[in-house]
């Protein structure tokens, strides 16, 4: 939490004593994981997913304060309220993997989750099946539906009844196999509140550059800014032929049977796969520039 001049306080007695004394101190937090209680969180999103950012920042700054007695607020100034908006300019909406603002939710009487942050619990045929929905929908002339809900759905899963399993996967999730369960489930969050649409939309986004910016040097063709919005494939590993993109990384690390078959690399997790993909890439390297230094030392000793 971060202090400032004015803190929202929780109990009576202390209400009627800062009263007294006529002065507040507000502790406002910092991460989505400080915003108490869940209920307060939710509105938080749905007013920066609905709102101009200013009326936003505004809903949000009196929903702040309303633990406050009505006489505190009315002492509030202008400036008060507008330094309270600078502290919580991190509540915003942009592409970022690393915090979920909502992590589950109930929807007709069944529990959803979503990933963790990083994707850390992501599994490898997630990742592209999301990718093409997600590159679906940005590509389409207008809103398609159908796309952002197989995304969501492709993300966001229904707990797993089975603790052992969730304590060893990692995952509180049940497991995904299908494109015929991800539309089964996109039907089943029909009437869905469009915040958690939007929250997988951004988080998916914040993941592809998550992805590219921590493997991309090894994985991707081109290292360029204006290109991470573009597929994040891995490079071919022949320059003719025909790049089949993760689904054929796959096959190829099914292949190496270090991961199992094709079945149980789909359901590797996913950032093990890459960082087995990355060692085996500079492996690679390594082994070409050895070769060119080995043939000089060579001719050196003729």
């Amino acid at each position: 939490m971060t202090p400032v001049s004015v803190t929202i306080i929780h109990s009576a007695p202390r209400w009627w004593h800062a009263l007294r004394r006529g002065r507040f101190v507000i502790e406002v937090p910092g991460t989505w994981d400080e915003v108490k209680p869940r209920r307060r969180r939710q509105r938080w999103w749905r007013w920066i997913m609905a709102l101009p950012r200013p009326a936003a920042q505004r809903r949000i700054v009196a929903d702040l304060l309303s633990d406050l007695p009505w006489s505190a607020r009315q002492r509030l100034s202008d400036l008060d309220r507008a330094g309270l908006a600078l502290l919580l300019e991190w509540a915003n909406a942009s592409p970022d993997c690393e915090t979920v603002p909502l992590p589950h939710f109930t929807h007709k009487g069944v529990m959803y989750h979503f990933p963790k942050p990083k994707g850390s619990n992501m599994t490898c045929i997630e990742f592209p099946m999301a990718d093409e929905y997600y590159q679906d929908f940005i590509a389409a002339e207008k809103p398609d539906q159908h796309s952002l809900m197989c995304l969501l759905a492709t993300l966001v899963r229904e707990q797993n009844p089975d603790p052992a399993e969730v304590l060893r996967m990692g995952d509180a999730r049940v497991a995904l196999y299908s494109r015929e369960e991800v539309e089964a489930r996109a039907s089943r969050l029909a009437g869905l509140p469009p915040e958690y649409c939007l929250q997988a939309l951004l988080w998916f986004a914040g993941m592809k550059k998550y992805v590219h910016r921590v493997y991309g040097a090894w994985l991707f063709d081109s290292q360029d800014d204006e290109e991470e919005e573009e597929d994040e494939v891995p490079q071919k590993t022949a320059n003719t032929g025909p790049n089949f993109g993760w689904w054929g990384i796959y096959q190829s690390v099914a292949e190496s049977g270090v991961f199992g078959n094709l079945g149980q690399v789909h359901q590797a997790a996913f950032h093990d796969v890459c960082v087995y993909l990355v060692r085996k890439r500079v492996e690679a390297e390594q082994h070409t520039s050895a070769v060119p230094a080995a043939g000089v030392k060579h001719s050196d000793d003729e």
